[in-house]
């Protein structure tokens, strides 16, 4: 592997303690991509059910997010990078970028949100001012689509991302 790639980290997303977290609680069948795609791809998970692409980055968020936009704007899917789980901050944090119409938006950076009916969401940090209109995604076996913060009250969101973080914190069984 070149050392100088600005590419999400390949090979690393199978490794994703995080990803496997995910994708059991919304229910994605991840398979690595195959290394016939060639690269950027080989190595990145995906979820064909929901034309998701999924990889790990060690470079800053809006750098991976920028080298990955191409690839899903030919692919027509929604892509989730993870930021290297062995960075000493938890949660990792992640982006979003959603697919629609030919053009690929980008939320980042986002954080895990378990609601009070153990759903979980990628909501924007909370380090942020957070715009109520500001979308937060529900990680279900169906597309992702931007819908409305799924708290009503600060409390309620500083309790759904402790529950978020205490998720991925758990090892997977």
């Amino acid at each position: 592997m070149n050392d100088n790639n600005t590419w999400p980290v390949l090979g690393e997303a199978a490794a994703s303690r995080v990803a496997k977290i995910l994708a059991a609680r919304a229910g994605w069948k991840l398979a690595e991509v195959a290394a016939d795609h060639g690269m950027p791809l080989a190595g990145f998970l995906e979820n064909e059910a929901t034309a998701l692409l999924i990889a790990v980055t060690r470079d800053p968020l809006q750098l991976a997010a920028a080298q990955m936009e191409s690839a899903l704007i030919a692919g027509r899917c929604d892509g989730l990078i993870i930021a290297d789980e062995r960075d000493p901050w938890f949660p990792p944090r992640m982006s979003l970028g959603h697919w629609q119409s030919g053009k690929v938006s980008w939320y980042l950076p986002m954080l895990p949100y378990e609601d009070r009916h153990d759903t979980l969401w990628l909501v924007p940090h909370n380090t942020v001012d957070i715009n109520p209109g500001a979308p937060a995604f529900r990680l279900v076996a169906r597309y992702l689509r931007p819908e409305p913060l799924p708290w009503r009250d600060d409390v309620e969101r500083l309790a759904g991302l402790d529950r978020g973080a205490t998720l991925l914190r758990r090892s997977i069984v």
